[in-house]
């Protein structure tokens, strides 16, 4: 017999590629899907758009904030004032901008000074020859050498701060045509023969013991140098109450009162009673030491002929200090002056060089005193102030350009941007642009924005105008002079063109808590997360029908593996029973 004939198929078992199949149907299938995730890309950017177009529209109203002057802080542009003076150094003038414009005259005969209290004895222990160096309280003595020159010699001098003054006027005692050295009532004091030429201290001196002790910048006679200040062995670390600070009088523990301010010395060095004074928000007076010149010293904190108030109580501190002398607080005061003026004509008088309208009658204008012209007139110029408007007028003009020039992007239908859509946004355009156009009625020569300089370019430019909004300063300052109150009347009186603007834009970007009442642009951005919402919801339910669809495509391929394998495995046991046949 001839050949027999085999019976084969082809499918699943054969290698067909089941995911790939699949995969290809899902994705056919998932088309819609992919359609609505660009939809979301699209809102996205949209929105992303908008929300620039709002913010440039904020800006813009803050500009118009800013010169309507809603708030406290902002003062208004039409009313700012400035002022000049003929001569500098005399006074400062701050005008507000409720200064009337005048001019004014003004001669500085005093200014105001502050009392101050100073100890009328020294305060501190003077020091004499056989105080030990290093107690010196005016400065830190280094050892080392310093040097005299005596008729062009030089003589070294060696000090060492362990030892006593005496052992230092030893040695200068001991120089050729010294007469004799000595230390009393707290100052050096060098005696040599007339026409002697004494000089102290040179740039190689390893001490500063001429220096801390004042003889480089005594006083010097014919036969005699004297330090310049009696020294002291006075120590600020130490109780007052203690032997160890070195008053000239001793304290005791207790109360005084400055101003009506009560302290306490008790446990106390000098140095935190003076820190308890400064720091006291209330005394009015500044407290201080000078080792220099051996003082305690108050200076109150405001000028005027006006005395400190101070008081011993439990405690004899301020006696101690010779502030009080005999039970008299004011032995030890210098008074303040007030500040004598001559204003316009008027004598005036001032206990403060700041000087407002209280004392001068100026409403708006204080007078900073700071020096005197007396016999002479300094010359005061109080104008408006233009700089102010014009600079926020330029700021408006850009704002303004900036906002229309996105939105013309955005929107134009010929271009790419991404709000061509948007006719809301048009509408919104539009109407500020006609608001800035319009004229306010009421008003005569400067009724409309073209009037003080802000035009999209001169009348005669026709169709060559520009949409570009321009400002010219020098029209708007014209008009500022020339009718101030028109011009703000025209910006913003109660119906004035930035007074119309900002209700616009605050309708626009109003944001209502119920979203009833939402503007322009809050409503967009409610409405686009809306549709971004709807559609992943939508995309979400697509997912999963696709899950389904997929797991369900399995099922179907695998039953029909199943089906085919059982074919081929019926075709080849007729197969071998064909052969067996043939056989």
């Amino acid at each position: 017999m001839g050949s027999q004939p085999t019976f084969t198929a082809s499918g699943l078992s054969s290698g067909l590629p089941v995911n790939d199949i699949i995969a290809s149907l899902i994705n056919i299938e998932r088309q819609p899907i992919q359609l609505m995730q660009e939809r979301i890309s699209e809102l996205n950017i949209n929105n992303a758009t908008y929300q620039n177009v709002e913010g440039r529209a904020q800006t813009l109203l803050g500009t118009i904030q800013s010169v309507l002057a809603e708030s406290v802080l902002d003062e208004n542009p039409f009313q700012v004032k400035s002022s000049s003076v003929s001569t500098e150094g005399i006074v400062k003038v701050t005008a507000r901008e409720n200064a009337a414009v005048q001019a004014m005259t003004l001669e500085v005969q005093q200014l105001a000074t502050t009392t101050s209290a100073e100890s009328q004895s020294p305060l501190g222990t003077l020091l004499s020859g056989p105080s030990v160096i290093s107690d010196i309280a005016q400065g830190s003595v280094t050892n080392g050498d310093f040097t005299i020159f005596v008729n062009g010699t030089e003589h070294t001098i060696t000090v060492d701060n362990s030892q006593n003054i005496d052992s230092v006027m030893t040695q200068i005692a001991a120089i050729p045509a010294i007469t004799s050295a000595s230390m009393a009532g707290g100052q050096i004091q060098i005696d040599y023969p007339g026409g002697t030429n004494i000089q102290v201290g040179s740039h190689s001196d390893t001490s500063n013991f001429a220096r801390v002790t004042q003889l480089t910048t005594g006083t010097k006679t014919a036969t005699q140098l004297t330090s310049a200040f009696p020294m002291t062995s006075l120590n600020l670390t130490e109780n007052v109450s203690s032997a160890s600070a070195n008053l000239n009088t001793a304290v005791t523990d207790g109360t005084f009162t400055i101003n009506g301010v009560e302290f306490d010395t008790t446990g106390k060095t000098l140095s935190a009673i003076i820190t308890e004074i400064n720091n006291s928000s209330s005394v009015g007076v500044t407290a201080s030491v000078s080792t220099v010149n051996n003082k305690f010293e108050l200076i109150s904190k405001d000028t005027g002929s006006e005395l400190i108030n101070f008081e011993d109580g439990t405690s004899n501190f301020l006696e101690a200090m010779g502030l009080i002398v005999g039970g008299d607080s004011t032995v030890s005061q210098t008074e303040g002056q007030n500040a004598t003026f001559v204003l316009n004509g008027a004598l005036l008088y001032s206990n403060d060089n700041s000087v407002d309208e209280s004392i001068t009658g100026l409403t708006g204008v204080t007078l900073d005193l700071e020096g005197t012209n007396t016999g002479s007139t300094v010359d005061i110029q109080v104008t408006r102030d233009f700089e102010t408007i014009t600079s926020q007028m330029d700021e408006f003009v850009r704002n303004v350009n900036n906002l229309f020039s996105i939105i013309d992007e955005q929107t134009d239908p010929e271009g790419n941007g991404a709000l061509k859509r948007e006719s809301g946004l048009i509408r919104f355009r539009n109407s500020l642009r006609t608001q800035i156009s319009d004229a306010v009625s009421g008003l005569d020569e400067f009724n409309n924005m073209a009037a003080v300089g802000i035009s999209t370019g001169a009348v005669s430019a026709g169709a060559n105008a520009s949409s570009t909004f321009i400002l010219d300063t020098n029209k708007l300052e014209e008009a500022l002079n020339k009718s101030p109150s028109e011009v703000e009347q025209l910006m913003t009186g109660p119906n004035g063109i930035l007074t119309e603007l900002k209700t616009l834009i605050d309708a626009a970007v109003l944001d209502d808590p119920d979203e009833s009442k939402d503007g322009l642009f809050p409503a967009h951005g409610n409405s686009v997360s809306d549709q971004i919402e709807s559609i992943n919801k939508r995309i979400e339910s697509a997912e999963a029908r696709l899950i389904q669809r997929e797991e369900l495509l399995r099922r179907q391929f695998t039953a029909m593996e199943s089906v085919y394998s059982q074919m081929q495995s019926q075709g080849a046991a007729l197969s071998n029973l064909t052969a067996q046949l043939g056989g």
